[in-house]
């Protein structure tokens, strides 16, 4: 399926969700719906949403909520252990903005720190010995920043209940 396409399912899915986080009976129906869904449809909203954050040209306050919503929901969407997707967030964590922006692109440090702490959380839902890997990487290169202190309480927050790595 095209990189569109994906963009076009991603955004349907954060619309529907988004109208109905407004009211919680309506998302826990919502949300039940989807988890029932056929896995193919799942697997491309999953995708979809990645879609939407790989692609430098969109919103970064899109492609970070693209990856909040991701890391929440990558078993429901079949994409635990899958190495391409893992991939692509590894690219995203490394690059989170382009190298030479467009003139006119809204990026900025936060928006690069945003980008890349939702991307690493999303990988450590598709694989999360690589995102603890790759988050003891992104320590060593940088302990002083106010970047690295979430790093470090994310890594305590995964060190201390070996589970859900917390807030997005």
């Amino acid at each position: 399926m095209n990189s569109e396409r994906l963009k076009y399912v991603g955004r349907e899915f954060l619309k529907r969700y988004g109208a109905a986080s407004e009211n919680r009976l309506v998302f826990d129906a919502n949300l039940n719906e989807f988890r029932n869904s056929e896995l193919a449809m799942r697997r491309e909203v999953g995708h979809g949403l990645l879609s939407i954050a790989t692609d430098y040209s969109e919103n970064p306050h899109q492609r970070a909520f693209s990856l909040c919503v991701l890391a929440t929901m990558v078993q429901i969407c079949g994409l635990v252990g899958d190495e391409d997707v893992e991939s692509q967030l590894e690219k995203l964590v490394n690059h989170p903005v382009p190298e030479n922006p467009h003139p006119g692109q809204c990026l900025n440090e936060g928006n690069a720190g945003q980008i890349r702490y939702r991307a690493l959380l999303a990988m450590m839902g598709v694989h999360r010995e690589a995102g603890l890997n790759k988050l003891d990487q992104l320590l060593g290169l940088d302990s002083k920043s106010q970047f690295a202190q979430r790093l470090r309480e994310l890594r305590d927050r995964c060190a201390n209940n070996n589970g859900d790595a917390g807030d997005t």
